[in-house]
């Protein structure tokens, strides 16, 4: 370990000494391929013991089925769920469910086809939700933070 520490500060202060950019590079033989798929996630669970993942794949599948409704509203809010596509798309395209919650978030556009969709104005669609959160802070001990 002692070698690579001051390897790398002789290389950092050379490229100082130089005034040249310094790129640090690594490659999938020292990493891995990266993380597992969305599936592999899943199918992992019970080894793993990660109910946070189960939680957060839930609340990847809301997300998709609003998305579904919002496109469905006609062409005035085309460019709304354009919008919240990419960043779903680009959340789930990391190959990761870790933090689809909060990410989803920023795909804003979604509240509006909850709010206005006939189906989830029903008072037993409130109380499913309310179980639902109610649900998720039982979980948060068994989250990992």
């Amino acid at each position: 370990e002692a070698v690579n520490v001051e390897g790398t500060r002789i290389v950092c202060e050379k490229a100082a000494a130089l005034g040249k950019p310094l790129l640090f590079a690594s490659s999938s033989a020292i990493y891995g391929d990266g993380p597992p798929g969305l599936v592999e996630q899943l199918l992992d669970v019970p080894t793993t013991g990660h109910v946070q993942t189960l939680a957060e794949a839930a609340i990847a599948v809301l997300a998709v089925a609003l998305l579904v409704v919002l496109w469905r509203r006609g062409p005035a809010f085309r460019p709304w769920a354009a919008y919240a596509t990419a960043v779903l798309a680009l959340s789930l395209g990391s190959g990761s469910f870790q933090s689809i919650g909060r990410q989803a978030l920023l795909a804003f556009p979604l509240a509006w086809a909850a709010a206005d969709h006939p189906r989830l104005r029903s008072r037993r669609a409130v109380v499913r939700g309310l179980a639902l959160n109610a649900g998720l802070i039982l979980a948060l001990p068994l989250m990992a933070p």
